[in-house]
């Protein structure tokens, strides 16, 4: 790693290889707000293409030949030598204030250029090393048979847009264009709504359903035979129930005909038979067999005993 003092010079080529990408890192420490900037500039040291003024509000040139980043600690630039167009025959590195304070103010200023992650060129400034300018020229790549480069270092008396009318260039500001408005029309009154009568709803009759029927044939003719219903016993007064009420459906005026459901069919209640009392079985009584009565003596042999004689009773 080379530490470069100011004025110093050398051949891009001993450091570097031209064809891949260079990085260039730029730090500032100070207390006021920098703006890092690159100037492509043609032979005759101008900016003739202001597309290769590379800084934080146009970070790309074309091709990204070069390319602006900033980091957390400064900023960055990505340089690809092989793709700058002929007419780029310089690149001139600067800081610059963006408000007050001058460069004597900063406390150091490191610039960095590696390639492939080796750091190959170190370049350190102080405040001391300067005045009351507000920009710093660093470094510069330019053509020369070959690139080289080079460590300005020198002070700048003045700001962003003086490096900028310096190169030749001219800043573009922005001017608030006046746009006259049309004068306000006045919005015609909206008329109130006005409410729409309902027109009153004529109820269809036989007579004009019949005559909106698409199909000329009755219903009867058409409708397949009803199927026959079983019969049942009517129900004892007493179970019977209620009627249902049959349900009427108004006719259908939008489809020209008229429709009902059909009347429900009468379910009577299931005929409950009446329960069998099966009378108790009393058991009957035996009857014994009468004996035989006895058979009494005949009147001779009662008058034949004797008075304390007990009556024979023959069997």
């Amino acid at each position: 790693m080379i530490l470069m003092q100011r004025g110093m010079r050398g051949k891009i080529g001993e450091l570097f290889d031209p064809a891949q990408e260079i990085v260039l890192q730029l730090q500032t420490d100070g207390q006021a707000v920098y703006d890092d900037s690159c100037f492509g500039i043609d032979s005759a040291g101008k900016l003739s293409d202001d597309r290769y003024m590379i800084f934080y509000n146009q970070a790309e040139s074309p091709e990204q030949a070069i390319c602006y980043a900033e980091t957390v600690h400064g900023t960055e630039f990505r340089i690809r030598l092989s793709a700058l167009p002929m007419t780029i025959d310089k690149l001139v590195f600067t800081v610059s204030i963006d408000g007050a304070g001058t460069m004597q103010e900063i406390r150091s200023h490191l610039l960095t250029v590696s390639q492939n992650g080796t750091e190959q060129l170190r370049l350190s400034v102080q405040g001391t090393d300067f005045h009351a300018e507000r920009a710093i020229v660093l470094f510069e790549i330019y053509r020369k048979d070959e690139w080289r480069y080079a460590a300005v270092a020198s002070g700048f008396d003045g700001g962003l847009a003086d490096l900028l009318r310096f190169f030749g260039g001219e800043e573009v500001t922005e001017q608030a264009e006046t746009v006259s408005e049309p004068a306000a029309m006045t919005p015609e009154p909206t008329p109130a709504p006005t409410a729409a009568i309902p027109e009153p709803v004529s109820v269809p009759t036989a007579e004009k359903i019949a005559a909106n029927t698409k199909v000329p044939v009755s219903a009867a003719e058409t409708a397949p035979p009803a199927a026959a219903l079983p019969q049942y016993e009517e129900a004892p007064a007493e179970t019977a129930l209620p009627a249902p009420k049959a349900a009427v459906s108004a006719p259908a005026a939008s489809q020209g005909a008229a429709y009902r459901f059909p009347d429900p069919i009468r379910i009577p209640p299931p005929v409950i038979p009446p329960p069998v009392i099966t009378p108790p079985v009393i058991p009957v009584p035996q009857c014994r067999t009468a004996e035989p009565r006895p058979v009494l003596a005949e009147r001779e042999e009662i008058a034949e005993m004797q008075p304390n004689e007990e009556p024979t009773i023959h069997e």
